[in-house]
Formats: C-alpha cells, sequence, structure tokens
C-alpha cells in the first residue's frame, strides 16, 4: 500500500491556494481502526484518574514548544508527538536531532497495523507505543467523546489528532480557521497536536479548536490554525480520524 510513492522523500502536493501556488509539505498519517483500542477508552472515570497539578480548568491556552517544519518528509506522526511533548503542561527541550526523528518513524513503522514495506506514513498508535516502551509517556487512550476531548484539553494538556486531510484544509482563513467542506480528501491524512479548546462562550473563538502544525511558522498563523468544534467532531469521528490523549511520565506522582 503505497499513497505517496516509491521515494518518501517525494513532496506530496496538499493544497492550492488562492493564488494558485501549491503549498508542497507532507503527510504521512495513516490509520486503521481496531476494536481492542475500546478497552482503553478515556471514560470520564479514566480521566479523573490521571494526575494534574492544575487543580482546576485553565482560562488561557497551554504554552507551546517551537513550531517545528517536518519538510516534504512523512512523519507527521512523531512531529505531532514532539510538539505535545514540548508543550505545557510539562515542557521539554528536545535535543532530537532529526536522525532520531527519522529513527522513531521508521520505528513506529516496523510496530504498526500495516504489513509490508511499500508505503509511507504510520499510525500516531504506532508511535505512542514506542514512547511509552520508553518511559516516555505512561499511557495512551483513545478518545471517543468529544466533550472528554474538550475537557482533557481544558484540565490536563494537548492532544494527538489524526484526520483525512481535505483540499480545503491547505490554507487558514480569516482568524486562522481551516474551514471543513466535506469535499474529496487528498488521499492521504495528517497528524497535529491539539492545543487548546475556546468555549462557545469565547469572544474571539467560540466553540473551537485550535491546533499546532508541523509545516513551519509561515503555514497558517504562525503555525497555528483553528477548526469549528462541529468541523473537528465530524473529521475525528465521522471520517476515519483518531484522537489520542497521552499522559508523560513526569505526571505520575508515587
Amino acid at each position: 500500500m503505497n499513497i505517496f510513492g516509491k521515494d518518501k522523500e517525494n513532496p506530496v502536493a496538499v493544497a492550492t491556494l488562492a493564488d494558485e501556488q501549491v503549498v508542497q509539505k507532507g503527510l504521512g498519517r495513516l490509520y486503521a481502526p481496531d476494536a481492542r483500542d475500546r478497552a482503553h477508552e478515556l471514560t470520564e472515570s479514566a480521566l479523573r484518574g490521571i494526575k494534574r497539578e492544575q487543580p482546576a480548568a485553565r482560562a488561557t491556552p497551554w504554552r507551546l514548544g517551537p513550531i517545528m517544519d517536518q519538510g516534504q518528509t512523512s512523519r507527521c506522526t512523531v512531529f505531532a508527538f514532539a510538539a505535545f511533548l514540548q508543550a505545557e503542561p510539562y515542557r521539554h527541550t528536545l535535543a532530537w536531532a532529526d536522525a532520531d526523528f527519522t529513527t522513531r518513524y521508521e520505528r513506529a513503522q516496523r510496530d504498526d497495523e500495516f504489513p509490508g514495506e511499500d508505503y509511507d506514513g504510520t499510525s500516531e498508535r504506532a508511535v505512542l507505543k514506542g514512547a511509552k516502551d520508553d518511559g516516555i509517556i505512561t499511557e495512551y487512550r483513545p478518545v471517543y467523546e468529544i466533550e472528554i476531548a474538550k475537557e482533557f484539553l481544558r484540565t490536563r494538556g494537548g492532544l494527538l489528532a489524526g484526520t483525512e486531510w481535505l483540499a480545503c484544509m491547505g490554507a487558514p482563513g480569516k482568524n486562522g480557521y481551516v474551514e471543513v467542506d466535506g469535499r474529496a480528501a487528498e488521499g492521504a491524512g495528517h497528524e497535529t497536536f491539539v492545543r487548546w479548546y475556546y468555549p462557545k462562550g469565547h469572544k474571539r473563538f467560540p466553540d473551537t479548536f485550535e491546533f499546532q502544525n508541523s509545516w513551519g511558522k509561515e503555514w497558517g498563523e504562525n503555525g497555528l490554525f483553528r477548526m469549528k468544534a462541529k468541523d473537528f467532531e465530524w473529521l475525528v469521528f465521522k471520517l476515519n480520524g483518531d484522537l489520542w490523549s497521552p499522559t508523560e511520565a513526569a505526571r505520575v506522582r508515587k
């Protein structure tokens, strides 16, 4: 199964802008639903069991680490995880060289659910499995309820979201919004770091999810984009999306 071509370093056109310039950036998220994930779902009780330093919901978004650029590679799942590690509530300065991103990506490919060698991309599930084996995180749970996602973001930290990458999503518009119009997908998926959820009463971004992408500062709003909750919910829960809530080892207090 090769969705990008035999050379994984070849660019993939993900959007055509209004001036007809094509943005050449990498995609690379693959996903296959697995019924076994349901046994590890982030339920209300599981959410309550995640230890935290913040006693109540925050009023402002988690601070981020540097905006990274995966370039023309298909390593978005690893870059999204790196963004998670460098954001609050536990911020790290990653010493990963480019070779480390590649190694973690290739390891995920060996561990993922897609047999064979002739494909690019990998699943976030496989990236998180490797991170847990290394002791970077203690667990990773799939999220199947939008309200659970909202509470996690406002009380525990960021999430990792994989979605089909639609033709309309390549160029955020006013206020950094990606408008989801339901047109055909580009033929591949993309992984991003979900930084925050703004509630319905927010003046600028009501009922909005905010994301950090891995396509550099020049893309979107300084590397960020936003999406209305109804659009995000449709992409994740109706269009073969996946949403994960990792728990960093640093959060576990004995």
